[in-house]
């Protein structure tokens, strides 16, 4: 959003919704329909590999995923806990 005026970013924030997930929660699954992304206000996800057991890599504060399926209108490329 760099170079965004502040009528972007205001109409992106407003349409922000809050969630709270508790670890081991699943919060997308592998090839899920996906219509939404995810930022990491707080704490720590885990990227799992494709067979859903091992991590890939984690995210955390800051981070973002599931712009690929919101762009692209298209299914969840990990499955992210």
């Amino acid at each position: 959003f760099s170079g965004a005026s502040s009528d972007l970013l205001a109409a992106v924030m407003a349409t922000l919704v809050p969630h709270i997930y508790s670890p081991q929660d699943l919060i997308v699954r592998y090839k899920e329909y996906g219509a939404e992304m995810f930022i990491i206000e707080q704490g720590v996800v885990a990227v799992l590999n494709l067979d859903d057991l091992t991590p890939f890599r984690y995210l955390q504060d800051g981070a973002y995923f599931g712009e690929l399926a919101l762009l692209f209108g298209g299914v969840r490329t990990r499955t992210i806990m």
